[in-house]
């Protein structure tokens, strides 16, 4: 069986199962030859659609092997280039398929970026209603298999790329953004390394590594939902930062998923600036705890740990010490003698920490914060808070609003 009748084969046997349709453009991608009974409709679909752009591209790079060029919205052709002598002879190329349902008011949309035509949409539209939908993993090896009808060989699917001309442009901004990326990247050592220190000289390289780290480009974005990612990109770096600054990756992980809320909430720039600062200085304070105290036992770390990000829990020393295997003697001595401080003002000067950061941030009531850090009666959250702060709750609260 010789190509050609090897074709043929491939293309009956790919009808059976779905209306596709064979294309043969020459190397100047000229249209050579189609059993597509609607010609009229699609003779000019590499211009239309600016495949021939890609085609151009794949041409300077001599790659033999077969691709599936995509509109975006998609619609896809299987395509294969074939070389005679090392020359570039013949695209071959099966379709139109999609795979999955189309959306037209978008269809509409992105196509007014190619500067169609209105009966340049309506032709594209005829096309796509009657174009089948066909899994990706199929159409993958529909182009496999018209590799290995036109050469013989067999290649794998890691060897199949789906390209789009925004592949393209999207290569040539990469290329641009090499230098700036590697100087971002320096910038973010940078910082980093001010943060594994506790270093509150982080302030200097803040502004430069805001303007050097803009998040992740998404079309369409705006300038809040960039500010979040940008924002989402500095909560993981610091707090990776710090844990390799000794802070545990329970109290890291815990506050990072707390400040990805409240970034993810933020309603302006302005919010989200202030948000990242705050939780910058957060780790950092936890870094400098950790390194008063770089003798602490890992019992007592944990335990410190764990009343941090548990403080509504049953914080009773029996508990503790159990977690940790010791006696409540030789818990409480030890624990004492480790941070300075008996167990019990420890816990209560960090729900009272809390508190404040509660009656600050939130919008919870006195009441339900006194609740929520495991309070007995609202009375005795007040006496302490008042003992602690020096004001009430509610005096607490106001100070921060006037």
């Amino acid at each position: 069986m010789d190509k050609n009748e090897s074709l043929q084969l491939l293309y009956e046997s790919i009808r059976c199962c779905y209306p596709m349709y064979h294309w043969e453009y020459d190397a100047a991608l000229c249209l050579l030859y189609t059993d597509c009974p609607d010609i009229s409709s699609q003779d000019d679909m590499l211009g239309w659609l600016h495949f021939s752009e890609i085609l151009c591209h794949e041409k300077d790079n001599l790659n033999i092997y077969p691709f599936i060029l995509d509109t975006g919205f998609g619609l896809r052709w299987i395509t294969c280039p074939f070389l005679e002598d090392g020359v570039l002879s013949k695209y071959h190329l099966i379709g139109p398929v999609h795979t999955g349902a189309i959306n037209f008011p978008r269809l509409r949309s992105y196509l007014t970026t190619y500067g169609l035509t209105n009966d340049g949409y309506e032709s594209i539209v005829r096309l796509v209603k009657n174009v089948p939908v066909v899994p990706s993993q199929t159409v993958t090896q529909y182009a496999i298999m018209l590799h290995y009808a036109l050469t013989g060989d067999c290649i794998g699917a890691s060897e199949i790329r789906v390209l789009s001309r925004e592949d393209i442009f999207t290569k040539k901004e990469t290329e641009n953004y090499i230098g700036e990326a590697m100087g971002t990247w320096a910038t973010e050592q940078q910082f980093m390394q001010l943060i594994t220190e506790g270093n509150s000289d982080y302030v200097e390289i803040l502004d430069k590594l805001f303007l050097a780290s803009g998040g992740f480009h998404l079309k369409h974005e705006d300038e809040v939902r960039k500010g979040k990612n940008s924002a989402l990109m500095l909560l993981a770096l610091t707090a990776r930062a710090a844990i390799r600054g000794g802070v545990s990756p329970a109290i890291a992980y815990a506050l990072q998923n707390e400040y990805a809320d409240r970034i993810e909430n933020a309603i302006s720039i302005a919010a989200l600036q202030a948000c990242s600062l705050q939780l910058i200085q957060n780790y950092v304070d936890c870094v400098q705890a950790r390194r008063k105290n770089p003798k602490m036992s890992i019992a007592i770390q944990n335990t410190c740990d764990y009343i941090e990000i548990n403080l509504q829990k049953d914080l009773s020393i029996f508990h503790l010490a159990g977690r940790v295997g010791y006696s409540e003697y030789y818990f409480t001595s030890k624990f004492r003698k480790e941070t300075g401080k008996n167990i019990k003002d420890y816990i209560l000067e960090k729900k009272m920490e809390r508190a404040a950061k509660l009656l600050i941030e939130s919008k919870l009531k006195n009441a339900q914060i006194a609740e929520l850090l495991g309070f007995q009666s609202y009375s005795y959250f007040y006496k302490c808070f008042r003992e602690w702060s020096g004001k009430t709750p509610s005096k607490y609260r106001e100070q921060w609003f006037e």
